[in-house]
């Protein structure tokens, strides 16, 4: 009975006040960006079906996570967690929400632009798509992204995939003007 009453109400009472520490995945639909209390009865009854994770935190990741949230004109920070991820990839999806049908699914990109909107599409783990998605969609490693140069190449690139996925249709129109 102890085991029983320690998991139903410690681990989700733990994981309830620390959710900004921590990453909540549940195995069939990925991250949990909010814990609710729909969420912890689920967590409670199939722990198995979940996953936790912390967020790691080295000075290589905190860099390169503080150089999108510049690209995305938002505060620096000193610490990752679950918050500021969500804060920082809301904008992405927003931006390809946001986008019309042609620029969605136009084959006419560069392929950094097309590998960059494909990592937008499927992103469903905010730490793996800022740290092995994007990176890889444009071309660079997360050990290569340490140095100053390639971060700074890294972040022009960004912006070009970005405004190049954006423009797509009006580059069509500018096509068929011709």
């Amino acid at each position: 009975g102890l085991k029983t009453g320690f998991l139903e109400f410690w681990v989700p009472t733990f994981i309830f006040i620390n959710r900004s520490e921590f990453a909540l995945y549940e195995k069939d639909t990925g991250f949990q960006p909010n814990v609710s209390e729909g969420v912890l009865n689920l967590l409670s009854r199939n722990p198995e079906k979940f996953e936790i994770k912390s967020f790691k935190l080295d000075p290589i990741r905190l860099n390169i996570f503080n150089r999108y949230r510049e690209f995305l004109q938002l505060g620096q920070i000193n610490k990752l967690g679950s918050t500021s991820f969500i804060e920082s990839i809301k904008p992405f999806l927003v931006f390809y929400k946001g986008l019309n049908t042609y620029a969605q699914q136009t084959k006419r990109l560069s392929k950094e632009a097309l590998s960059f909107r494909k990592a937008i599409t499927t992103a469903k783990d905010p730490e793996k798509t800022f740290f092995e998605a994007f990176p890889k969609a444009l071309g660079f490693s997360i050990e290569a992204l340490n140095e100053d140069k390639n971060l700074e190449q890294f972040a022009d690139r960004l912006k070009q995939c970005a405004q190049e996925i954006n423009s797509a249709y009006d580059e069509l129109l500018k096509r068929l003007e011709m």
